[in-house]
Formats: C-alpha cells, sequence, structure tokens
C-alpha cells in the first residue's frame, strides 16, 4: 500500500438526464472526475501525490473504504461524505494490471490545497521545459529586439504589415491593434496541431498573440498568450486552457514541442521579411 494526498484531476464527460454528455460529476476537494457511466480514471494531475503514487489514466476504481462502486455517482457521493484529512482506501486495478486489484491509501485534501499543488507542479514543469522559453513569472513568451541598419521606423512598419498579410491568411486570425502612428501592431493568430489522446488523436488549435513594436533601426516582437483549444466531443463546446496548464506527461510535452516549432518558423520568417525593403512604387502610374 502507497500513501499519498489525492491530486487526481480528469477531464471527462458522464451521461446525465441532461443529455449524452452532459455535466461533469465532480468531487471538488478531491478533483475527480469519471469516464462516462464508469469509475475509471480519465487523466491524473502530473506531480500530484495521486501520480506519484501510482494512478494513471486508465486505471479504474472499483471500491472506496471497502465499498463496491460501480459508476461515478456512486463513487462521488461516497467521497463526498469523507472529510478533509480523512485516509481513504482505494481498491484500485491498474490498467497495465487487469487481473489485480491494488489498495491505495490516500489522504482527502481541500481544494485549496490540490490547486497549490498543481500550481507548483505547473512552475516547476514550465522551468524546465526545453521547447519553450519561459518568463519568471511561468508565462511561456518569446521576445526579441532585432536591429535592422539604415531603417526608419515608417519603413520597418510597412515591411511589418506585408509580412502579416502574407503569414496571417486564415479567417480566424485578426488584427486587433494597426496604430502606425505609434509603430504597434497586434495580431491574434491560431495554427492546428493534433494532440495524442487515448487510443486516437485530439484535433486542436494554439492561439497566440502578437506584437510587434517599431522605432529607427530596431523592432521588437513579443510572442505569447498561447491558449489551447480542443474541440469539442458530440455536441459539446470547444474546450480553451494555457498553455502553462497542460502538463499531461508525454503527450503534451508533444503539443509543446509542435507549438514551439510554429512558433520559431513564425519569428524566422518575421525576421527574413523585415529585412526585405518595401516595393517602390510604380511612378508609370
Amino acid at each position: 500500500m502507497r500513501k499519498a494526498l489525492l491530486g487526481v484531476l480528469a477531464l471527462a464527460f458522464c451521461a446525465l438526464a441532461i443529455g449524452a454528455w452532459g455535466q461533469q460529476p465532480q468531487d471538488c476537494k478531491l478533483g475527480i472526475n469519471f469516464k462516462p457511466q464508469s469509475c475509471m480514471v480519465w487523466t491524473v494531475m502530473v506531480e500530484s501525490p495521486a501520480d506519484k503514487a501510482g494512478l494513471g489514466s486508465g486505471d479504474t476504481v472499483v471500491s472506496i473504504n471497502g465499498v463496491q462502486v460501480l459508476d461515478a455517482t456512486v463513487a462521488l457521493s461516497l467521497l463526498a461524505k469523507i472529510e478533509c484529512g480523512a485516509t481513504i482506501r482505494l481498491g484500485v486495478i491498474k490498467s497495465d494490471k487487469p487481473d489485480a486489484i491494488q489498495i491505495v491509501e490516500i489522504q482527502k485534501v481541500s481544494v485549496s490545497s490540490v490547486s497549490s499543488m498543481a500550481d507548483a507542479a505547473a512552475r516547476e514543469k514550465a522551468k524546465k521545459r526545453g521547447s519553450l522559453p519561459v518568463t519568471p513569472e511561468g508565462k511561456v513568451q518569446y521576445q526579441e529586439v532585432v536591429q535592422v541598419e539604415g531603417a526608419n521606423a515608417q519603413e520597418l512598419y510597412a515591411r511589418a504589415k506585408r509580412w502579416v498579410a502574407n503569414a496571417y491568411k486564415s479567417a480566424r486570425n485578426v488584427i486587433q491593434s494597426d496604430d502606425p502612428t505609434n509603430g504597434q501592431l497586434v495580431i491574434k493568430g491560431l495554427t492546428e496541431f493534433s494532440e495524442k489522446f487515448m487510443l486516437g488523436h485530439e484535433r486542436g488549435w494554439a492561439h497566440h498573440t502578437l506584437t510587434i513594436q517599431v522605432k529607427d533601426g530596431r523592432y521588437r516582437y513579443t510572442l505569447g498568450d498561447f491558449l489551447l483549444e480542443f474541440e469539442g466531443i458530440g455536441s459539446q463546446p470547444n474546450v480553451t486552457v494555457p498553455i502553462e496548464d497542460r502538463v499531461q506527461k508525454k503527450r503534451v510535452q508533444e503539443t509543446q514541442e509542435a507549438v514551439a516549432a510554429d512558433a520559431q518558423a513564425l519569428i524566422a520568417s518575421l525576421k527574413i521579411a523585415m529585412l526585405k525593403p518595401s516595393p517602390a512604387a510604380d511612378k508609370s502610374w
């Protein structure tokens, strides 16, 4: 038996009276959601005590303190009656060992404790990411001041505008601010990616905000505010989360690498374009 604070967090759906894909059954103090009509764990908060105790996606809870559970409604009802600080004995069938039931002892903690553990894990994870630059505040952001000799602010702004017109062609990309007086462009853009999910892949979009500021002989770009949008299941709306919150082990590391590759390609394209003089006006007209 292994002891740990419970920190299971699952993004899942449960069939309720309101529809086939209804509200999520959850116990706020444990952060648990279950797969539809079952007690199967959907995901586990990375680096949480539950994760360290060995619970993982695909594991199934079959008993709580010796009481058999067959669905999420019964499980959450039992968990709700247990006070914070109490130790819970979970009977668990591991996804890789379906023929045996393991008993895991976990202590129930408050929502704030679970959230604090999640925030701490996210910050630590962010610091270790090599594929994405992270600010001291834990935000993913690219920023650089680039010198361009012989080009004034007006010329650099024209180059930036020309590049934006070529680089952002999707209907979902938006120029949020076009301010030549102050030399600033702000663009809301996105790229598409595919993330491994259970037995298949989940379609998603990585949203970002790009700010380009120009002065005589130099410009600064800031690429950040990354949000990951995932396509909803059935009639459910799409789900959007900050990239800093996506710390779901290997499959999300691959997503981070994909986002980083797209960001680096975008920045490289911008740098090339900012070195090219604007086309001379055709004086024959």
